[in-house]
């Protein structure tokens, strides 16, 4: 598995500003349900057909970007369903997944609404090195719940409480987007660089990093976008400095606050460029 990834090789600080109370918790009543094991409840759920089945032909395991246009737009697929898997003990963050549906009813025109699924957690999986990587696709099969049906479309985030085989002494990922819809987050990465003294929250950097691999199944920062704005030192990312989808999001979120006391929980936003390929996407 080497698709679209989120790296990080030096540790930065602080943050951004905050959503307000009131945003967050008109966010909050309108889409989300997050205790073990609910979900916001949608018709669409209980006549899906099973795992591995599509609809319209639309495929879930396909490559990374494959799937940008219908995301994007509305007129196949007019509402999303997010499921997030945990797998292990780590589960993200409520504000992460707050900030991941506010930025998505955003970005996507999805006039039926986005909804998240948080699943209960699963047994983490006896996996070392590559075959973590080569297994995850066969695990979603098992695992995953929704998918595509009438005018509802889903991505699939896994939260796994393990690292990056790929992980090395200079470079450690948090994230990687491994399909068309699919994400898997590394917990214990995203645990120690966040939430410490002089380190950025950890809601903050898991809901930076949930929406940069995301940004990568949208096409970003290049392939269906035609992004002229590649960053030369790291493909797939943006060359603009504190986009979201800059290569280092610890070095996006720092260069992205108004000032260096800032402190807040809003990740940093896409650059005019990345909105430029959306555009171009989505027509």
């Amino acid at each position: 598995m080497r698709e679209r990834d989120c790296p990080m090789n030096r540790q930065m600080y602080q943050s951004l500003t905050q959503f307000s109370a009131a945003a967050l918790g008109a966010i909050l009543l309108s889409f989300l349900a997050l205790s073990t094991g609910s979900c916001v409840p949608t018709n669409d759920l209980k006549h899906r057909p099973a795992a591995g089945s599509t609809q319209n032909d639309y495929k879930t395991q396909g490559s990374v970007g494959n799937s940008a246009s219908q995301l994007l737009n509305g007129e196949v697929f007019d509402s999303l369903e997010v499921e997030v898997q945990p797998v292990g003990e780590a589960v993200p963050t409520q504000d992460s997944l707050i900030s991941l549906v506010y930025f998505l009813e955003q970005t996507l025109h999805k006039p039926g609404g986005v909804r998240v699924r948080q699943n209960a957690p699963v047994p983490l999986p006896q996996l070392q090195g590559n075959a973590l990587l080569t297994s995850i696709p066969q695990w979603e099969k098992r695992w995953r719940k929704s998918q595509p049906f009438k005018k509802t479309t889903s991505l699939f985030l896994l939260y796994w409480e393990g690292a990056s085989p790929e992980d090395s002494a200079t470079q450690q990922r948090f994230a990687q987007a491994y399909s068309q819809s699919s994400v898997i987050l590394y917990a214990p990465t995203l645990e120690k660089f966040s939430g410490g003294i002089g380190q950025v929250p950890r809601s903050l950097l898991e809901a930076t990093v949930m929406q940069h691999e995301i940004g990568h199944l949208l096409g970003l920062v290049s392939g269906s976008s035609g992004s002229t704005h590649e960053d030369p030192q790291s493909i797939g990312h943006c060359s603009s400095p504190g986009c979201l989808m800059q290569a280092n999001p610890l070095e996006a979120i720092q260069l992205s606050r108004s000032s260096p006391a800032d402190f807040g929980t809003r990740p940093p936003e896409l650059c005019d460029s990345c909105w430029e390929d959306l555009h171009r996407t989505r027509e």
